[in-house]
Order: structure tokens, then C-alpha cells, then sequence
């Protein structure tokens, strides 16, 4: 065995043996410092160096410069030899330079070949887009090896000049670094070009104070994100980020960032120019009213969502009402577009309204910037209520709130991403803020029942009936995009049978008929639909939500907050004949809640014939920053409880 001075003597030689001068002189300073200090425990690799250059150059472009530099500590690090640009394509953005380097330990130093960049587009199975993702690879990168990448690129947004970043990664960082500038050309003065930089929640994860007004920030000794934990809040609304603005009085057509009003009021502006008054095929009914509702049916049955993002404004400026009508198809802005010009045809006012769904929300205190929003919806102007659970009433009158994507919601309601947000009506004047009404989102659920009869060898024959409320487990939307074939996929997705169960979808149900449930059911002829433990009877779970999943490794500490999404109502039925009649339910009456779920289960055998009923409701859980600890320790009692009852609630045992 080598002693392990000896050992430590080579590693040493390894590391003199890295030629640091063949590294940009950028990168020389910090690979010396990163070389002779310990790295930090358990990391795969080490960002010694993260540096973001941006700077406004005039008619609404930025140049931004990266700098990066990464010490490889593990084979799981060798990713880092793998360099990522993304941005909008033709003429509002492009990369001007990729450079890399790979200072390997045996001294050799691999530079980025031209050909080892790649330009991939960006589309995807919904979107059509000018976008591209630049690539580029280095060789030969191993343990040990200091990677470094250079690269510069241009961009120009049309909802204004500005930005984010984000300082923290999935590896330790020990100096990251975010620069704000202008870069004034021989014609271009810059003078009146206003700066501004802010931060996000820096005080949970690195203990220092919000930035605002800076134009630089430097951050040391950054820890990597957590490994490892799930039920987190979505990270814009609780990781570090960094919000960058340029405001430039030049800019005529650019989205200003002056103000909510302001940007309220450009987005107004646009979709007035764009969405004129439509008629409807069918003619325009008496009542306006029911006029919109037909064309929301009509929306929803005749328009395809899709993105198509041919120009690089098109992330931010809506197709005309008329061109979606005649092409069938677009995003969350033509389908608001359309809509707004169906109601200005029947004589009624709608606005485009801007929301943040899914990922994330809107903060009270959420800087001005287009990004702060992903969704637009539209709001109709109201006379008079209709009894509408998404209307809203403001400071500028009564609306109904419509999202035209949600094509399996409702007329009258919103579908669950909008559930507690708050969302900007833009209006000529200026913004109108409101929160979404608690009643405006439908409660989603499924119920199963489960009919059938057991026989000597434990084989099930019978029928299982399914009925959703919404979307809630895709069944509705799978069968109106992908017919039977769609609806068995989904089947076969959510219900995991075992390959040795013969089943088959029995009739369905209309899945745009919004006004009833989604209904179909399924013949079942499952082999071995009961197995034995000991002397009881135990029936597998078709039909019975999961048991939760476990979101923290035992014995680690808590890093994210724990946000756990609910509302949602689950129901479960099952009327079984069985070969024994003498069998009594292990637990015939159970009732629990707890800060996650409540539910209940009833269950009995009566002349043979085993009947059971299960209701759970779900409900939303958070625990912030200061109690996440405590919020690991309830989704482990949850998941401890909930997984007893399932194993003890599906069981039989012989009567004594």
C-alpha cells in the first residue's frame, strides 16, 4: 500500500502539472486559489468562478458576457464539460462567441473546436419557435480537470431590455458575481438610460439583506441546492434571483417597466390593435351573454392550443382575432385575442389579463417586469353579476374572468393553476389588480367503483367504473386529444395494472360535454386480485390513491420550505362477492386528518359480499422557512399513517 505522504506528494505533483497559464487570464487567478483549497464536502464539481457581464448597448439591446470556470471533482462532474445557451434567434438574439478550455491534470490543455458547437431549435411537441439552444462540448474532461467557458451574446426583447438571474446551482459556488453596465457606442449616448438591479430571497439562504439600486453584486462560498427534497414551493418564489432592468425613454415600442400602469397599459394597447370585433358563425343571439358563452364553447371545441413563435416578438405580442380564427390554432394570447374580439362583436368590452400560473406567483411586492407573469387570460366587463364563480368586482367595475386554454373548465370558473394568485386586468388606464375568487376554481376529484365477484383461486372479474370531475387525472383530456387509444394509455398510466390482467375500456363519455363528469369504465379480469398474509385476505389497490412519497432523506436537514398542493376530492367504492363468506374487515371504520388530508373508510362483509367506501379530500399545506422542519416531520407522520391504513384497510380476516 502507497503511504499516504507518498499520496499526498502526488496529488500535488498532479496539480503543478495543470498548465494554469494556457487558461484565459480571467480564469488564472481564481483556478489558483480554487486548486489550493478544500473542496467543499460531497460536491461533484466546484464553480470557482460565475460571471455575468450585462451591458445595454441602445435601441433595446443587451450584450451579455459569461465567464465560467469549474474544478471537476467527481465522475458525476464530468457534465460540467457541457456549456448551454438558449435565446430567441435571427436578429433579436445571437451568440457572438463560445470559447472553452480543459486543463486536464496531466497537463494537457483541450480547447473548444468550432466544430464541437452545435445550434439545435428549441421546438417542441406544442411549440413552433425561432428559438435555439447553442451547445458546445469539450473532450476529454476528467476528475480534476479546471473547465472554462467564454462566451458573448446579443439580445433584444420586445417586452423591454432586462433580465434574470439565478446565483444558486446544483454545485457549490465560490464566487459568483452579476455586473450591470452601458456600453456606449460613437453614435450612441446613453446618458439617460436609468439602471436598476434587485434581489430576491437572499436573506433564507445566504443570511444577507435585499439588494436594490446596486449595478454589481459579488457572492461568496454559495452552498449547492439541495439533493434530494421534494414538496418544494416552485424556486421563483423562494430561491435567490437577481432582477435586472434597463430603462431607456428612447424605446417607443418596447414594453415600458416604469410601472405596473404603465405596462398595463401597453399590453391593453396591443391587444386593442390586434383583436377587432369577430362575429360569430351561428349570428349574434338577443342576450350578448349567452352569446359569449357560445363562444367559449366554440373556442374551446374548434381551436387547438398551440405555440408558434415564428418572430421573436411573438413570446409577448398576440396573433390578430382574426387570423386565429381563420387558422384554428394558437397560445394563451391568441385565445385571449379571439376571444376579446367574439366580445367586442357582441357589443361587450374584455381586456387581456396577466397571470402567473403553476410555476410559481406574483409577489405583493414583486418588482415591475413582464417576466413576473407567464399566462394571459381575458376579462369581460359586466353590467350587471351573473353568478359567475370568476367574477371579480374592483375599484373599475365588475368582470368575468375567462381562461380561453382551459378548454375542460367550465364557462363560469377557472381551472386550478389559477387557484389563489393574484392577476393584473389591463385596462386603458392603467392595471387593476385582483385576486382570484376561492370559488372560481372547481374542486377536481375522481371516483372509482368497483364491482365484481372473487373466486376460490383469488381471480377478479368485474367492472370498474370511473368518474372525473375536471382534469384531475388527465382521463378527459387524454380521450379528447387521443380518442380510445388516448383514454387506454391514460388507463394503463395511472392504474398500473400487472401484465397478466386482461382489461378493456367500456363506453365513455362525451369529454367536452363540460356540464357532468367525465364517465367510462373498465373490465377487469384480474388473476390474482387477492393475496395472503398469514390468514388474512388482503385486496390489491385499483382504485385507491398512492401512498405519498417520502420528501426528505432521513437524517439530512432541511433546506426548502415544504409546499404541498391539494385540493382535491377522491372517492372509492367496492361491492365484491367472495368464495368465503366467514371474513370480517380488519378496519371496519376509520376516520383521520391532518394538516395534508382528510379521510374516511367504512367497510363490511355481509353474506359474503364485501363492500367498502373510501372519501379523502386533499388540502394545501406550507411551511416556510422557519417551521420546514416541522413540516418534514408531518408529511413523515402523514405518510406513515396513510400507508398503515392502506395496507390494514384493504384486508380480511376470518371471523373468530
Amino acid at each position: 500500500m502507497r503511504p499516504a505522504g507518498a499520496l499526498l506528494a502526488l496529488l500535488g505533483t498532479l496539480a503543478n502539472a495543470q498548465d494554469l497559464g494556457k487558461l484565459p487570464e480571467w480564469a488564472q487567478g481564481p483556478a489558483r486559489e480554487g486548486l489550493a483549497a478544500a473542496a467543499p464536502d460531497n460536491a461533484d464539481a466546484w464553480v470557482l468562478l460565475d460571471r455575468t457581464e450585462f451591458a445595454y448597448t441602445g435601441d433595446g439591446e443587451i450584450r451579455q458576457v459569461h465567464r465560467r470556470l469549474v474544478r471537476v471533482l467527481t465522475e458525476r462532474g464530468l457534465g460540467e464539460g457541457v456549456y448551454f445557451l438558449s435565446g430567441l434567434g435571427g436578429r433579436a438574439n445571437k451568440v457572438k462567441r463560445i470559447k472553452g478550455w480543459n486543463c486536464r491534470p496531466d497537463g494537457e490543455v483541450v480547447r473548444l473546436d468550432q466544430d464541437d458547437i452545435v445550434a439545435v431549435d428549441a421546438d417542441s411537441a406544442h411549440t413552433v419557435t425561432t428559438g435555439v439552444r447553442t451547445g458546445a462540448g469539450l473532450d476529454r474532461v476528467v476528475k480534476g480537470s479546471l473547465v472554462a467557458f467564454e462566451s458573448q451574446k446579443t439580445f433584444r426583447y420586445v417586452a423591454g431590455p432586462g433580465g434574470s438571474a439565478w446565483p444558486l446551482e446544483r454545485n457549490p459556488v465560490r464566487l459568483w458575481e452579476f455586473v450591470l453596465g452601458k456600453a456606449e457606442g460613437l453614435f450612441t449616448n446613453l446618458k439617460q438610460v436609468q439602471m436598476d438591479l434587485q434581489s430576491r430571497n437572499l436573506k433564507p439562504w445566504l443570511g444577507l439583506d435585499e439588494l436594490h439600486g446596486v449595478h454589481s453584486v459579488a457572492l461568496r462560498d454559495l452552498p449547492a441546492l439541495p439533493r434530494d427534497e421534494s414538496a418544494i414551493p416552485d424556486p421563483r418564489d423562494v430561491l435567490p434571483r437577481i432582477v435586472v432592468r434597463f430603462q431607456d425613454p428612447s424605446l417607443q415600442d418596447a414594453a415600458p417597466m416604469t410601472s405596473w400602469d404603465a405596462l398595463a397599459t401597453w399590453y391593453e394597447a396591443r391587444y386593442r390593435e390586434r383583436s377587432s370585433a369577430l362575429k360569430p358563425a351561428a349570428g349574434v343571439p338577443a342576450d350578448p351573454l349567452e352569446g359569449l358563452r357560445q363562444a367559449h364553447a366554440w373556442v374551446a371545441r374548434q381551436v387547438t392550443y398551440r405555440q408558434v413563435y415564428l418572430t421573436p416578438d411573438r413570446g409577448w405580442i398576440p396573433e390578430t382575432a382574426a387570423e386565429v380564427q381563420r387558422k384554428l390554432y394558437g397560445d394563451c394570447k391568441d385565445l385571449t385575442s379571439i376571444l376579446v374580439g367574439f366580445s367586442r362583436g357582441l357589443g361587450l368590452e374584455a381586456y387581456p389579463v396577466l397571470s402567473r400560473i403553476v410555476e410559481g406567483r406574483v409577489a405583493e411586492d414583486e418588482p415591475v417586469e413582464s417576466g413576473a407573469f407567464n399566462h394571459v387570460i381575458a376579462a369581460v366587463q359586466l353590467t350587471r353579476s351573473l353568478d359567475l364563480p370568476a367574477e371579480v368586482q374592483t375599484p373599475k367595475g365588475r368582470f368575468l374572468l375567462i381562461d380561453m386554454t382551459a378548454r375542460f373548465t367550465p364557462f363560469g370558473h377557472l381551472p386550478d393553476g389559477h387557484r389563489n394568485r393574484r392577476v393584473m386586468i389591463c385596462l386603458p388606464g392603467g392595471a387593476v389588480w385582483t385576486r382570484v375568487p376561492e370559488q372560481a376554481v372547481q374542486r377536481p376529484g375522481v371516483a372509482y367503483a368497483l364491482e365484481g365477484r372473487v373466486d376460490a383461486s383469488y381471480r377478479l372479474k368485474g367492472l370498474l367504473k370511473v368518474e372525473e370531475l375536471g382534469d384531475y387525472l388527465g382521463y378527459r383530456s387524454a380521450t379528447a386529444e387521443g380518442g380510445a387509444k388516448g383514454l387506454r394509455d391514460a388507463v394503463a398510466r395511472r392504474l398500473d395494472l400487472p401484465l397478466d390482467v386482461v382489461w378493456d375500456v367500456q363506453a365513455k363519455g362525451e369529454p367536452l360535454d363540460l356540464s357532468q363528469p367525465f364517465r367510462f369504465a373498465i373490465d377487469l379480469d384480474h388473476p390474482k386480485a387477492i393475496w395472503m398474509e398469514g390468514s388474512d385476505w388482503v385486496l390489491t389497490r385499483i382504485g385507491l390513491p398512492g401512498i405519498p412519497e417520502l420528501i426528505q432523506k432521513a437524517g439530512q436537514p432541511r433546506r426548502y420550505p415544504v409546499e404541498k398542493g391539494g385540493f382535491s376530492h377522491w372517492r372509492y367504492e367496492n361491492r365484491l362477492a367472495l368464495p368465503v363468506p366467514t371474513l370480517a374487515p380488519v378496519v371496519p371504520v376509520h376516520e383521520e386528518e391532518d394538516v395534508f388530508r382528510r379521510w374516511s373508510w367504512q367497510s363490511a362483509v355481509k353474506e359474503g359480499t364485501w363492500t367498502a367506501r373510501f372519501e379523502q379530500v386533499r388540502k394545501d399545506a406550507w411551511y416556510g422557512f422557519e417551521k420546514r422542519e416541522e413540516g418534514v416531520k408531518e408529511a413523515r407522520r402523514d405518510r406513515s399513517r396513510f400507508k398503515l391504513f392502506l395496507e390494514e384497510g384493504l384486508a380480511l380476516k376470518p371471523k373468530p
